[in-house]
């Protein structure tokens, strides 16, 4: 087995590169020692991490900030929801990054990218208008341009278009629902 240093990348999004290191931290995080399909929370983990270095990336460029004592102020919940108010919060939140074996550093990052995750969720719910217009969205997925055109001329011929997407239709999905793909906001590209 091939065990790559703590530097080498495991993961690139965009320009942030997470090492070994890092990636270890979170698949600790994740792993209960029950796990059958141990590759499938591997791949998950990663995701998690890629899923949350975009959110951040979205943010930052969005312009959502978040500051130091909005990280903190959120830590300070946690831990004392954590440790149900027993104890006071320096030995409760050492308890916390001791047993989760992560580094302050690391925990406020963490901590960081969550409050990134519900600033910029908030920030896209005041894009949505209260009212849209939407259209009921049915195509035929064909594998080339030859194919289109013969599809083009059945249904000019009078074919039916739901049979014609169950029976043609390349995206499996869709397909089997006779080529309905469901409700989009009107002028979706």
């Amino acid at each position: 087995t091939y065990i790559a240093p703590w530097y080498e990348p495991v993961l690139t999004v965009r320009d942030d590169v997470f090492n070994r290191r890092y990636f270890m931290k979170i698949l600790r995080l994740h792993m209960t020692g029950s796990e059958k399909d141990k590759f499938a929370v591997t791949m998950r983990v990663i995701e998690k991490i890629q899923e949350a270095a975009l959110i951040e990336q979205e943010a930052v460029k969005r312009k959502i900030n978040v500051s130091d004592e909005e990280v903190n102020r959120e830590i300070r919940r946690r831990v004392l929801e954590a440790g149900k108010g027993e104890g006071n919060f320096k030995d409760l939140y050492a308890n916390l990054l001791r047993g989760m074996r992560l580094s302050k550093k690391t925990y406020a990052h963490l901590v960081k990218q969550d409050l990134y995750k519900i600033k910029l969720l908030n920030s896209f719910k005041k894009e949505i208008p209260d009212q849209a217009e939407e259209v009921h969205l049915y195509a035929i997925v064909a594998g080339g341009e030859g194919k289109m055109e013969e599809l083009r001329r059945r249904l000019r011929r009078g074919e039916d278009f739901q049979k014609l997407a169950r029976e043609e239709s390349i995206n499996l999905v869709s397909s089997k629902k006779g080529g309905e793909l469901g409700w989009f906001p009107k002028k979706v590209d």
